[in-house]
């Protein structure tokens, strides 16, 4: 899973939490990486499944939403199988996104 890099403790467990969603439902094993500024970098992490599990497939899964920089920086990795954010620029986003945004604006600001 490609995540951006944090030293926020919380980030960091965010991360782990977010990786065990995907390893449960798929039975497979998921590591985090980064793609910049932060161990273990994502080419890293595809070199190191490759040498543990030589003959399968490497899959990279983009922890963002919407293209950019991070999601340019991710597809230039070296995998078997890539994944691009879910969101483009050509389409609208979904409705329970929008409201899960808002919903969480009004909860900060509220503070």
């Amino acid at each position: 899973m490609a995540c951006a890099g944090t030293s926020d403790p919380v980030g960091v467990n965010d991360r782990r939490t977010m990786a065990l969603l995907p390893a449960g439902r798929l039975q497979v094993q998921v590591a985090v990486a980064c793609v910049s500024a932060e161990d273990p970098l994502l080419d890293d992490a595809l070199a190191y499944a490759r040498s543990h599990s030589p003959g399968r497939r490497t899959v990279v899964a983009i922890c963002r939403l919407a293209p950019g920089c991070f999601a340019r920086l991710a597809a230039k990795c070296a995998t078997d199988v890539p994944s691009g954010p879910p969101l483009n620029s050509t389409q609208r986003p979904p409705k329970e996104l929008v409201d899960i945004v808002v919903t969480r604006y009004h909860q900060s600001s509220a503070r």
